[in-house]
């Protein structure tokens, strides 16, 4: 008897290639934007412990991330969503044992040693990791990280999350321009490169490349921003072709609490002083131009499935509006559009045979066939230009 499959319905294909570009995202940008810890659990006598149970969980989800001690007494915990986590260890015939709460970095590898205790002991033994900060010593890796709290506190030109890297070591801001972007340790801001939630974000056209202003394709909400992370000297080699900062930034998770905030902030001409040249022009002194910059965000995240499943979204809007500057915008005169180009001077139409029009008329028999004739040109098209302000 033959088994015949019937071939799954879209729905179902989208679904599976969505998460299969899901899994491929994480694995492949995982290095980028996650954290790991380390370490050795070993008994009183400091001999290691092989087999124990390793739980690191997150405390603001509630997830736990498992692992278990090799022969060696080791354990590691890979690929872990930055935030403030907690080590719980298990092991036969000790105690229970929970670190305190420690903060865990982009591309960080934290080391946790914890020691266990016999049981049935009444010693009572707490693990502090975070009184001072963790020293990496995995790696040569330099860098500086921004959390949220420091992001949000901070003044930025325009909202841009890049000039909180004034705040980095070795990172300077020359000014002149509004991306706000740093040369890092004496580089200049084209050596620069930019990651969001491990995506490359570096514009390398319209506004990117070596002799224009560089900068980062896209400036998320700053209040939608957990950390950035500025690494300065000795990057790891997936982070490669850049000989100035790389810039890492990861957006905020949903958690177990629902939370969120609102923004409006203004800029209005009426608020600001009259600019130096204005005040001293040569006869009547010139008012300030008229402007009003407005930006309005907010961020709402929270919990799905409790300890399983979260939503976050964020939404950031930015009007300027400026009197003063008038352009004209030209369309096609009427008897351009009737065929009749004898006000063009400096070239001759020819047609497809290569004959020139006379007077750069094209007659009547073609012309019906021009744009004009047809339904490409808009009805609303004006036949003259007319002046817009901006």
């Amino acid at each position: 008897m033959a088994i015949q499959f019937r071939r799954p319905s879209w729905p179902v294909r989208s679904l599976l290639l969505l998460m299969v570009l899901t899994l491929l995202s994480v694995v492949g940008h995982a290095q980028t934007i996650t954290g790991s810890v380390r370490g050795v659990i070993s008994d009183p006598s400091g001999a290691v412990i092989p087999n124990a149970a390793v739980t690191a969980t997150n405390l603001a989800t509630g997830v736990n991330y498992s692992a278990q001690t090799n022969g060696d007494g080791l354990y590691s915990v890979r690929y872990l969503p930055i935030g403030r986590y907690t080590i719980a260890v298990t092991a036969k015939g000790f105690q229970d044992e929970r670190s305190s709460a420690f903060q865990l970095e982009i591309d960080q590898e934290a080391t946790i040693n914890v020691p266990m205790h016999l049981q049935g002991t009444t010693a009572q033994v707490t693990v502090t990791i975070d009184a001072t900060p963790i020293l990496d010593t995995e790696n040569s890796t330099l860098g500086t990280s921004i959390d949220g709290a420091m992001i949000e506190s901070m003044p930025m030109n325009g909202r841009d999350f890049t000039a909180a890297t004034v705040a980095v070591p070795g990172s300077i801001h020359t000014g002149g321009h509004m991306n706000e972007e740093p040369d890092v340790n004496g580089n200049r801001e084209q050596s620069n490169s930019f990651l969001l939630d491990g995506m490359d974000i570096y514009e390398q056209m319209d506004g990117g490349g070596f002799n224009s202003n560089s900068g980062a394709s896209y400036i998320p909400n700053p209040d939608a921003l957990q950390e950035v992370r500025v690494i300065t000297s000795n990057a790891n080699a997936e982070f490669s072709n850049v000989n100035g900062g790389q810039i890492i930034a990861v957006t905020k998770s949903g958690t177990n609490a629902l939370h969120g905030n609102a923004l409006f902030a203004i800029q209005d001409y009426n608020m600001d002083a009259n600019s130096w040249s204005n005040k001293h022009t040569s006869g009547t002194a010139a008012s300030i131009t008229p402007f009003t910059s407005s930006f309005f965000a907010g961020t709402v995240g929270g919990p799905i499935l409790k300890n399983k499943l979260f939503f976050f979204a964020d939404y950031q809007g930015y009007r300027h509006h400026e009197a003063g500057s008038t352009a004209n915008n030209s369309v096609i005169p009427e008897n351009m559009r009737n065929g009749d180009f004898s006000a063009v001077t400096g070239g001759t139409l020819h047609d497809k045979d290569g004959n020139p029009f006379t007077d750069n008329q094209i007659p009547t028999s073609m012309s019906a066939r021009l744009p004009s004739s047809s339904s490409r040109i808009p009805r609303h098209t004006p036949s003259r230009p007319s002046p817009l302000t901006t």
